[in-house]
């Protein structure tokens, strides 16, 4: 009776250093595991330490390409600004240039046509005796 108990004890006992040895292996290979994570965790930390500096170096290698790229579009800005300038200023005194052509051509028109006239008075004149000129020669009006 007391071999069975004491048999009885030792299986028990067996069954708990086993269940034991299993718990002891589990918590082991939980261990294992964790560290493996950690060690994971740690190398991705690295990539991802490197992969922020990367994109804050190319954030500030941005930030000064678009500085002056601004800077190049405001002075772009100014010069189309200051051609648009010198083609009003061009326009205005081409118009101007125009303008004395057009009346320069009428002048002469009308010197034309006065020499035209005068000639044919001074024919009219030499044909014809009694012919003194033109009236508006002739006679000046007090008020135009």
């Amino acid at each position: 009776m007391k071999t069975a108990k004491l048999r009885v004890e030792k299986e028990v006992l067996d069954r708990q250093q086993l269940a034991d040895i299993d718990a002891q292996k589990n918590l082991i290979e939980n261990l294992q595991q964790l560290e493996n994570w950690k060690h994971e965790f740690v190398s991705q930390e690295k990539q991802m330490q490197e992969r922020l500096k990367k994109i804050l170096d190319a954030v500030k290698k941005h930030d000064e390409e678009q500085k002056r790229v601004k800077e190049e579009q405001r002075e772009m800005k100014n010069k189309l600004q200051r051609s648009r300038d010198k083609h009003d200023n061009l326009r205005k005194r081409l118009d101007e240039v125009e303008d004395q052509l057009r009346e320069l051509k009428a002048e002469r028109h009308k010197n034309e046509r006065d020499a035209r006239l005068s000639q044919a008075v001074e024919t009219l004149k030499h044909l014809f005796p009694g012919v003194h000129g033109r009236m508006t020669d002739l006679c000046r009006p007090a008020q135009k």
